[in-house]
Protein backbone atom coordinates (compact mmCIF):
# COMPACT_ATOMS: atom_id res chain seq x y z
CA UNK A 1 0.00 0.00 0.00
CA UNK A 2 3.03 2.07 -0.41
CA UNK A 3 4.63 2.22 2.92
CA UNK A 4 7.42 0.53 2.42
CA UNK A 5 8.64 3.62 -0.08
CA UNK A 6 7.98 5.57 3.13
CA UNK A 7 6.79 8.90 3.40
CA UNK A 8 3.77 7.91 5.33
CA UNK A 9 4.32 7.63 8.73
CA UNK A 10 0.30 7.10 10.27
CA UNK A 11 0.40 3.42 9.83
CA UNK A 12 3.60 3.20 11.89
CA UNK A 13 1.61 5.49 14.08
CA UNK A 14 -1.21 3.06 14.32
CA UNK A 15 1.84 -0.38 14.60
CA UNK A 16 3.20 1.69 17.64
CA UNK A 17 -0.83 1.50 19.14
CA UNK A 18 -1.46 -2.07 18.26
CA UNK A 19 1.93 -3.30 19.88
CA UNK A 20 1.46 -1.56 22.62
CA UNK A 21 -2.06 -3.03 23.04
CA UNK A 22 -0.77 -6.76 22.27
CA UNK A 23 2.01 -5.94 25.30
CA UNK A 24 -0.79 -4.53 27.68
CA UNK A 25 -3.44 -7.43 27.04
CA UNK A 26 -0.44 -9.83 27.77
CA UNK A 27 0.56 -7.84 30.89
CA UNK A 28 -3.66 -7.77 31.99
CA UNK A 29 -3.60 -11.84 30.97
CA UNK A 30 -0.65 -12.79 32.98
CA UNK A 31 -1.79 -10.33 36.14
CA UNK A 32 -4.86 -12.35 36.25
CA UNK A 33 -2.91 -15.79 36.15
CA UNK A 34 -0.36 -14.29 38.53
CA UNK A 35 2.04 -14.91 36.24
CA UNK A 36 3.40 -11.39 35.66
CA UNK A 37 6.93 -12.22 36.97
CA UNK A 38 7.30 -14.69 33.86
CA UNK A 39 5.86 -12.62 31.44
CA UNK A 40 7.88 -9.37 32.05
CA UNK A 41 11.21 -10.89 30.53
CA UNK A 42 9.42 -12.40 27.25
CA UNK A 43 7.60 -9.20 26.67
CA UNK A 44 10.31 -6.89 27.07
CA UNK A 45 12.38 -8.55 24.18
CA UNK A 46 9.15 -8.71 22.66
CA UNK A 47 8.68 -5.13 23.07
CA UNK A 48 12.39 -4.18 22.32
CA UNK A 49 12.11 -6.62 18.78
CA UNK A 50 9.26 -4.68 17.85
CA UNK A 51 9.52 -1.14 18.82
CA UNK A 52 13.36 0.09 18.23
CA UNK A 53 12.99 -0.67 14.45
CA UNK A 54 9.78 0.85 13.93
CA UNK A 55 10.46 4.13 16.14
CA UNK A 56 13.41 4.26 13.46
CA UNK A 57 10.98 4.06 10.96
CA UNK A 58 8.89 6.53 12.16
CA UNK A 59 11.61 9.70 13.20
CA UNK A 60 13.54 8.24 9.12
CA UNK A 61 10.26 7.00 6.53
CA UNK A 62 12.75 5.79 4.14
CA UNK A 63 11.56 2.29 2.26
CA UNK A 64 14.49 0.05 3.86
CA UNK A 65 13.88 1.61 7.20
CA UNK A 66 9.68 0.42 7.00
CA UNK A 67 11.01 -2.97 5.83
CA UNK A 68 13.35 -3.81 8.51
CA UNK A 69 10.77 -3.05 11.02
CA UNK A 70 8.34 -5.22 9.16
CA UNK A 71 11.01 -7.74 9.37
CA UNK A 72 11.39 -7.33 12.64
CA UNK A 73 7.62 -7.75 13.61
CA UNK A 74 6.91 -10.61 11.92
CA UNK A 75 9.94 -12.10 13.45
CA UNK A 76 8.86 -10.87 16.81
CA UNK A 77 5.71 -12.73 16.56
CA UNK A 78 8.15 -15.91 18.16
CA UNK A 79 8.64 -13.79 21.19
CA UNK A 80 5.13 -12.91 21.20
CA UNK A 81 3.83 -16.45 21.18
CA UNK A 82 6.77 -17.21 23.88
CA UNK A 83 5.20 -14.31 26.10
CA UNK A 84 1.84 -15.70 25.58
CA UNK A 85 2.80 -19.27 26.83
CA UNK A 86 4.77 -17.61 30.21
CA UNK A 87 1.28 -15.64 30.71
CA UNK A 88 -0.52 -19.26 30.60
CA UNK A 89 2.18 -20.49 33.26
CA UNK A 90 3.79 -22.57 30.90
CA UNK A 91 7.30 -20.76 31.45
CA UNK A 92 9.35 -24.42 30.03
CA UNK A 93 7.26 -23.72 26.74
CA UNK A 94 7.98 -20.14 26.68
CA UNK A 95 11.61 -21.23 26.73
CA UNK A 96 10.91 -24.12 23.90
CA UNK A 97 9.36 -21.37 22.03
CA UNK A 98 11.95 -18.95 22.26
CA UNK A 99 14.58 -21.34 21.07
CA UNK A 100 12.91 -21.15 17.35
CA UNK A 101 14.58 -17.26 17.10
CA UNK A 102 17.95 -18.16 16.04
CA UNK A 103 16.65 -20.53 13.51
CA UNK A 104 14.44 -18.05 12.17
CA UNK A 105 16.59 -15.39 12.48
CA UNK A 106 19.28 -17.32 9.76
CA UNK A 107 16.34 -18.41 7.36
CA UNK A 108 15.40 -15.06 7.25
CA UNK A 109 18.59 -14.39 5.51
CA UNK A 110 17.90 -16.40 3.12
CA UNK A 111 13.87 -15.36 2.46
CA UNK A 112 12.15 -12.09 2.36
CA UNK A 113 10.16 -11.81 5.28
CA UNK A 114 7.10 -9.89 4.76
Amino acid sequence: RGEVYGARTSTLRAAVFMYSAVVFSILAFAWYNSTLLASIAFLALFAIMTMLPLFKAIMQPAGPLVGKSVKAGVLALILMNAAWAAAAGFVPLAFAIMLLLPFSLLLAKLFAVT
